[in-house]
């Protein structure tokens, strides 16, 4: 279980929708999506995860599109990973999501970003 829903997602899932307005009141040091390696899709609503320190997808040899809502993850000198990805193809973040950011990291096989 975690933050953002009640039900315990399966290793294989490949779609990862995540709500809007979720996991804001607590200080989150890194969500972790690894064990979901075959992640090929993440979704992530507005206003959400305002006090996460990082988010790190790595890895993720399956994964093709990132979706990030507006006013999200805005924790100052906080960071965005994304690395060794090669599948990726499109990455969307809405106004002012990592707004705070110290560290935005796009790195290895992503090709063609729109």
């Amino acid at each position: 279980m975690n933050c953002w829903s009640n039900t315990i997602l399966s290793v294989d899932t490949e779609s990862i929708v995540i709500p809007s307005g979720v996991c804001n009141d607590v200080v989150i040091h890194e969500i972790d999506l690894s064990n979901y390696r075959k992640m090929r899709s993440l979704h992530i609503g507005s206003s959400s995860y305002a006090s996460v320190r990082e988010l790190k997808l790595v890895g993720f040899l399956n994964l093709e599109t990132v979706v990030i809502g507006a006013n999200s993850f805005l924790f100052k000198g906080g960071g965005f990973y994304l690395q060794n990805c090669p599948r990726v193809r499109e990455v969307m973040v809405g106004s002012l999501t990592f707004m705070n950011c110290t560290h935005v990291l796009f790195e290895s096989g992503i090709v063609g970003l729109r």
